[in-house]
């Protein structure tokens, strides 16, 4: 187990080590335990998340949480003992829990544990990140990552990614999007901030981050039915590039959604 005092700050120093760090030859399949006891403010970058993901004014989203589970998930990438290489590494899946909210004055604990997963022919790496304030579980967040290939596996596929479902809005992706959503969350990952920096790990063009998706998504819903979700699941089943026009799409009766870009399914997922 390692212990921290702090977490990463949000400069270009990250996105210089996030870019220096590289792998390890080798990794384990045992879980490591890495904690963070940090102190206030929290929520200086909040006025700016809700801005960008079109949130309501009145409290905190759900989504925001992330970017602070976000930010323990990164110090222990930028750690020596993570054997991967964090840029380039692509999230998939993400669930997210509110138990209560935290205020800014709290001190808090961020409780996290990292795994590398081998499945269906492909690496993962699974994060589990848990913020306690005055010894209470708050916030719950689950992330896995994509490392890498390993063999042909069998490609999944879900009945999400063909119900029909009501659209309930749209939204552009700017160009500068990714570099506006790191600047709040940390994540500086260069898939996601210049078409040359994309280039240079595999992309085509630079993506949006996938819980930047989640969050305008889960602006939508809220607004529309009047909700404060407590929790929200989502998969990445393809990458949105910066310029798109993402639509929401929600079964409300069953508490599912997923967001389309020129009708191909990019992220489904459940909320409640």
């Amino acid at each position: 187990m390692e212990k921290h005092n702090t977490l990463p700050e949000l400069n270009v120093k990250t996105l210089i080590r996030l870019l220096l760090k590289g792998a390890n030859n080798s990794y384990s399949k045992v879980s490591v335990k890495n904690i963070f006891r940090c102190t206030p403010p929290y929520f200086n970058n909040i006025s700016s998340y809700k801005t960008q993901i079109q949130a309501n004014e009145d409290r905190i989203p759900l989504t925001f949480y992330y970017t602070l589970a976000q930010r323990a998930q990164l110090a222990c990438m930028l750690g020596s003992s993570f054997p991967f290489r964090a840029a380039g590494m692509v999230q998939v899946e993400n669930s997210i829990e509110r138990y209560s909210d935290l205020n800014d004055k709290e001190c808090i604990e961020i409780d996290n544990t990292y795994i590398a997963i081998e499945e269906n022919g492909r690496l993962y790496v699974d994060f589990e990140t848990l913020i306690n304030a005055n010894k209470e579980p708050r916030i719950r967040c689950k992330s896995r990552y994509f490392i890498k290939r390993l063999k042909e596996g069998i490609k999944s596929t879900t009945a999400l990614q063909n119900v029909n479902l009501e659209t309930l809005g749209q939204w552009t992706i700017g160009e500068d999007a990714g570099r506006l959503y790191a600047s709040v969350s940390g994540d500086w990952n260069p898939i996601h901030l210049w078409g040359w920096s994309a280039k240079l790990f595999g992309m085509k063009q630079p993506i949006i981050h996938g819980m930047q998706t989640v969050g305008n998504a889960a602006s939508l819903i809220e607004k529309q039915y009047g909700l404060a979700l407590k929790q929200i699941d989502s998969k990445f089943v393809r990458p949105i590039a910066l310029g798109e026009v993402a639509e929401l799409q929600v079964d409300s009766l069953s508490l599912i959604f997923r967001v389309c870009v020129n009708k191909e399914v990019c992220v489904i997922g459940r909320y409640i």
